[in-house]
C-alpha cells in the first residue's frame, strides 16, 4: 500500500537538498512525520495546508518504512500513518507538485 507525505515547498526544498527529514515543525512538535493513506490525503491538505499556493506530495511504500511506522487514532477516530525516525529522500516512489 502506498501512503502520502505533503510537504510545504520549503519543507519539500529543504529535505531535497539534504536528502534526509525529521519532518515539517508540526512534525518535531509531535514527535513523528505525518502520513496520510490515498483517502485521507484530500481532508489533510485542506486542513494543514490550505495556507499555501503551491505543496507537494511524496509517496512512500507502507513496507519499506514498517520498522519505524505506526498506525495511529487521529482525527476522526481515523487511524493514520505515523513515521518515527528520519525519512530519506531516497525512500519516496515519486512526487506530485499541486498547486492549490
Amino acid at each position: 500500500m502506498l501512503i502520502y507525505k505533503v510537504f510545504s515547498k520549503s519543507d519539500f526544498d529543504s529535505f531535497v537538498a539534504g536528502n534526509e527529514t525529521n519532518g515539517s515543525s508540526d512534525d518535531l512538535k509531535d514527535g513523528f512525520i505525518h502520513f496520510s493513506t490515498r483517502e485521507q490525503l484530500f481532508d489533510t491538505i485542506r486542513k494543514h495546508f490550505s495556507k499555501y499556493n503551491l505543496v507537494f506530495v511524496l509517496a512512500f511504500q507502507e513496507s519499506q518504512l514498517m520498522q519505524k511506522l505506526k498506525w495511529e487514532l487521529s482525527r476522526n477516530l481515523e487511524l493514520f500513518p505515523h513515521y518515527y525516525g528520519n525519512l530519506r529522500y531516497s525512500q519516496s516512489l515519486y512526487a506530485i507538485q499541486l498547486i492549490i
